[in-house]
């Protein structure tokens, strides 16, 4: 037989050592995953942070409207 043959034989069949790298970068999908998760809620906190802000704001002008009306 040709060694070449056995070398590219021996390449195609599955490795065991390959077996531990799987379940490697399933932990990795699975870390990306929950920091796209964080990014995203940590984004909707944020924006609804701003909206408090802003409905402050928009009491805080309420009042000095009615502070100018009340003088």
């Amino acid at each position: 037989m040709c060694p070449m043959g056995i070398t590219f034989t021996s390449e195609i069949k599955p490795n065991p050592l390959q077996k531990p790298n799987i379940k490697h970068n399933t932990e990795n999908t699975k870390l990306i995953n929950q920091k796209t998760f964080c990014l995203s809620t940590c984004l909707e906190l944020g924006l609804h942070r701003r909206h408090v802000l802003h409905e402050g704001k928009r009491l805080q002008s309420r009042q000095n409207l009615h502070r100018l009306t009340l003088r």
